[in-house]
């Protein structure tokens, strides 16, 4: 008994094609917009030509920017960043922490003895500055504890309303007396000085200097001098 053979024939032409059973089939045709065609617009986000800061391990562009989302011609999409427009500076506060601890509202003590902290701050408000000129500026933020008693050291020279307030002339060489000035804290961002603090050198503690005589000069316990 002979068994014929027949070949099925395949083909596709113009969306047509053939099944087993020599049935015409149809497939739909498939088309993307073309490569560079407009599909969309991205309206203020990151400048990424602009500048950026990295704090914390994260980076923050000042500024923003409109960009054009064209087609990839294959049903995808691309943002083309040399489309940029409406290139702005951003404004407000954009990151807050609380794991920066340090100083703040810092005083600056008189007759140049330095500038201390008043308050400690777990973290700092990051907020830009906007145009013309961007960058941003850090307050302190998250108040954890104001500072009491005293800051600095003691002021052996001047009070705290008068400069050489303690200093006495002893034939040519300014010397202090013993008195002093204490600076505190006296709230967020203040302080205060109080004057006339400790003794004055003890009566017969040698200033180190002599008098026209050549003989030794001494304190005499009230702020003054004998030799």
């Amino acid at each position: 008994m002979g068994v014929d053979l027949h070949r099925i024939g395949l083909g596709i032409s113009s969306g047509f094609g053939r099944n087993g059973f020599g049935n015409i089939v149809s497939f739909p045709s498939v088309s993307f917009p073309a490569y560079g065609s407009f599909n969309s617009n991205l309206n203020d986000v990151d400048y990424l030509a602009g500048t950026s800061y990295t704090i914390q391990s994260v980076a923050y562009f000042e500024q923003t920017a409109d960009y054009i989302v064209k087609n990839d011609g294959v049903g995808g999409t691309y943002t083309d960043y040399a489309t940029a427009s409406d290139i702005t500076y951003r404004t407000g506060s954009f990151l807050t922490t609380n794991n920066q601890t340090h100083d703040g509202n810092f005083v600056t003590l008189p007759y140049g003895l330095g500038s201390f902290g008043t308050q400690q701050f777990a973290g700092y408000d990051y907020t830009w500055n906007g145009s013309p000129y961007g960058g941003y500026t850090q307050y302190d933020a998250g108040a954890i504890q104001t500072y009491s008693s005293q800051i600095g050291a003691n002021d052996y020279t001047n009070t705290s309303m008068a400069a050489n307030g303690y200093l006495v002339n002893i034939y040519g060489s300014d010397l202090a007396n013993g008195k002093y000035t204490y600076y505190y804290v006296n709230g967020a961002g203040t302080y205060l000085g109080s004057d006339y603090n400790g003794s004055f050198h003890s009566y017969g503690t040698s200033t180190g200097q002599y008098d026209g005589a050549s003989n030794p000069v001494y304190w005499d316990g009230n702020g003054g001098y004998y030799s």
